[in-house]
């Protein structure tokens, strides 16, 4: 059973950025012509260079609009599911969910935080990938995919399409098996 009151959130960009955001310049929202040849569903989904490889030295955030998570109480859980394909070129070089949260207090945005597992290596295509996020159970978010790579300068070649993010919604859980 899906809980009541989990908010309407997603995104599948088939209208663009829409209230999303980047920082660091890596992201964009279209149609990839390398990584996968396609997006998960529809034509636009959100990737690191949809053109071509991630350069050396790059980090940078794919940044979702704020949302309020619902306040959740005993077996119920609140999680972030998405389809993603990754291609890094070695384990220095990732992709991690993060999660930052609101201050209504101090009226600013903390630090972001890690959650769950990163990416890293070849996923050989789309995937269902799932993040806890009970811990944010009742406040205020942004959710970010944060993707880093480092200079690898003593090889030639060493950098590849990097990650990509289609179909994301927000889901609850309430007999705690990780299934929405």
């Amino acid at each position: 059973r899906v809980i009541a009151g989990v908010p309407a959130f997603g995104g599948d960009f088939e209208a663009g950025w829409g209230d999303w955001g980047a920082d660091g310049g890596v992201w964009q929202v279209g149609t990839p012509t390398a990584g996968p040849t396609s997006c998960y569903g529809g034509t636009q989904c959100a990737g690191t260079e949809l053109s071509g490889n991630y350069g050396r030295e790059t980090d940078s955030r794919l940044v979702s609009p704020s949302i309020v998570l619902p306040a959740v109480t005993g077996y119920e859980e609140v999680h972030l599911r998405f389809m993603n394909s990754f291609s890094y070129y070695n384990s220095q070089d990732w992709g991690q969910v993060q999660v930052q949260v609101w201050d209504a207090v101090g009226s600013s945005w903390g630090d972001w935080e890690d959650v769950g597992i990163p990416v890293t290596n070849t996923s050989g295509g789309w995937s269902l990938k799932h993040v806890d996020l009970t811990a944010y159970s009742g406040k205020t978010v942004r959710v970010a995919f944060y993707h880093q790579a480092v200079d690898s300068s003593d090889y030639q070649n060493d950098q590849s399409t990097g990650w990509y993010i289609d179909d994301l919604h927000v889901t609850g859980d309430d007999d705690n098996d990780g299934v929405g």
